[in-house]
């Protein structure tokens, strides 16, 4: 959300050494995790409707979890990791 002002905004951004192959394993089998709990989150409610339930939920969490995979691909081996650790509104 920007400032309705003319505040200046800092960004702390960190960047990591290329990572290894065990974490990029790791990393992967927890974004795998995260996939598989949004789309159980949607498919669930629906399997419960009657005479759609089934198809729909099933459906529904297999649209769910492959477009995760757009936003929480898997890691490789030498990935770089680039994330925003802050941002500061900055009086003055």
């Amino acid at each position: 959300m920007a400032p309705k002002d003319d505040r200046l905004i800092m960004i702390n951004i960190a960047v990591s050494d290329p990572v290894t192959l065990e974490q990029a394993n790791y990393l992967s089998s927890e974004r795998n995790k995260v996939r598989i709990a949004a789309s159980g989150a949607v498919g669930a409610p629906l399997k419960r409707i009657p005479y759609i339930e089934m198809p729909l939920g099933v459906a529904a969490s297999a649209g769910v979890y492959k477009g995760m995979l757009d936003i929480l691909p898997n890691a490789h081996e030498g990935d770089v990791i680039v994330s925003v650790v802050r941002v500061s509104y900055l009086e003055g």
